[in-house]
């Protein structure tokens, strides 16, 4: 589930049996996924020796042989399928005005000891974002980094060299979804709420948006 989960795709995951012709194992799919019955799809491909129990949580057994095939008939099946791969989860929704997401964010940071292994960093997606691009600085020895302020709040990306020229092509008022984490950046004693962001995503500018 776990693998199924971060991919967003439906997943068998096996062994090879002890003569090596044979893996079993178990599938599974995850929730909302365009593939409604991964069972009946796999059984469809007459490449299977069985697949028992749900439509989306089953046993199965394979032919070695048959594994590569397999996912070649999957590739050209499910090619107009649409697996989310942009789909995040995320644990808080906010607008760019949002009154509370400084606070937060230093909440955030005051359990940030509590976050590791099973217990994932918080993500939050920013809404409604509108910002002149050219309070966009681009920062870093490479010139790789974005960085803007919005409402008191820093907003950071790194690696973001694709990102600076579709911002410098668009130009003017830009409309923008940020997913991020909340951090406190701390230096000379002053502490700054901020957001590290991972993927921004632009819309189109309404005469309505202010």
């Amino acid at each position: 589930m776990e693998v199924a989960a971060k991919y967003k795709k439906p997943v068998l995951l096996g062994r090879t049996t002890m003569d090596g012709k044979e893996l079993r194992g178990s599938i599974r799919n995850f929730d909302n996924s365009p593939l409604e019955d991964f069972k009946s799809f796999l059984m469809s491909s007459g490449m299977m020796i069985y697949v028992e129990g749900h439509a989306n949580a089953a046993g199965f057994d394979i032919p070695t042989n048959c594994v590569a095939r397999l996912n070649e008939f999957a590739n050209e099946k499910l090619k107009d399928y649409d697996f989310n791969e942009k789909y995040f989860d995320v644990d808080f929704v906010v607008n760019s005005n949002c009154s509370y997401l400084e606070e937060l964010i230093f909440d955030l940071d005051r359990g940030s000891k509590l976050f590791g292994q099973g217990c994932n960093e918080p993500q939050i997606v920013i809404e409604n974002m509108i910002i002149d691009s050219k309070d966009i600085q681009i920062i870093g020895a490479r010139k790789d980094t974005i960085k803007f302020v919005v409402n008191g709040i820093t907003y950071v990306k790194f690696f973001a060299k694709d990102l600076i020229e579709e911002i410098k092509s668009k130009n003017g008022k830009l409309t923008m979804t940020i997913l991020g984490r909340g951090t406190v950046n701390r230096w000379m004693g002053r502490e700054t709420a901020q957001i590290l962001v991972k993927e921004i995503e632009f819309k189109e500018t309404s005469i309505y948006d202010f």
